[in-house]
């Protein structure tokens, strides 16, 4: 189980070092081979010394792209547990790059899809008959809100009742963690950002079947 938030969150500095880039080694490919073997080897050290690494650097880029520190800090933890889990099952074998620069690239990558996909939604999730709110003209607020509704009602059981506890009934993350069984607040806003995406591809997928 990988453990990073409670550790090194709420030690992160403050102001981003400049410095922080140059005094990263070059790449050497042993030193991501013995990385990627040590987490294979259920050690947390190589997660918390790549995290105290990385997030000044994530948390710059977040902020310059229409977020904040705590989003930083979630989309860099989003980052970590998704290298694990390709590194343990298997996907994931060799780097061809530092691990830092890796998942760097995969926090990046996470948060340009969540602004790509508030962009595509244009509106805020509708639970239990809520208005979604769009930008564009009404004609095209009503077409959102029906295929809205119509994505939800194709979400499974679980997802749909996480997302009326996160977004309409706004209850706490450690208490969703606590109602669905699950390990921590960030192992539930992770599950909470894959049931956002399930819900995006669904509507997308019904967008498609009406052009």
């Amino acid at each position: 189980m990988l453990h990073i938030a409670t550790q090194t969150v709420c030690s992160r500095p403050k102001t981003h070092d400049p410095r922080l880039s140059s005094m990263m080694p070059s790449f050497d490919p042993s030193h991501s081979q013995s990385w990627l073997q040590r987490v294979r080897n259920g050690e947390e050290a190589p997660w918390q010394d790549v995290y105290r690494k990385l997030f000044p650097s994530v948390r710059k880029h977040v902020c310059a792209h229409q977020g904040n520190e705590d989003d930083a800090a979630d989309v860099l933890q989003d980052a970590l547990i998704i290298t694990c889990e390709k590194i343990r099952d298997g996907r994931l074998m060799q780097l061809s790059s530092r691990p830092e620069t890796y998942i760097f690239g995969v926090a990046k990558n996470l948060w340009y899809d969540r602004l790509d996909a508030n962009k595509r939604r244009g509106f805020t999730v509708s639970l239990n008959g809520q208005e979604s709110v769009a930008e564009e003209g009404d004609t095209e607020e009503v077409e959102r809100h029906d295929i809205l509704q119509k994505a939800l009602g194709r979400l499974d059981e679980q997802c749909l009742k996480l997302l009326r506890m996160t977004v309409y009934e706004k209850t706490e993350m450690a208490q969703v963690a606590l109602a669905f069984q699950l390990a921590n607040a960030k192992s539930a806003s992770t599950k909470k950002y894959r049931c956002m995406e399930n819900l995006t591809e669904i509507a997308k997928e019904l967008m498609r079947t009406m052009l």
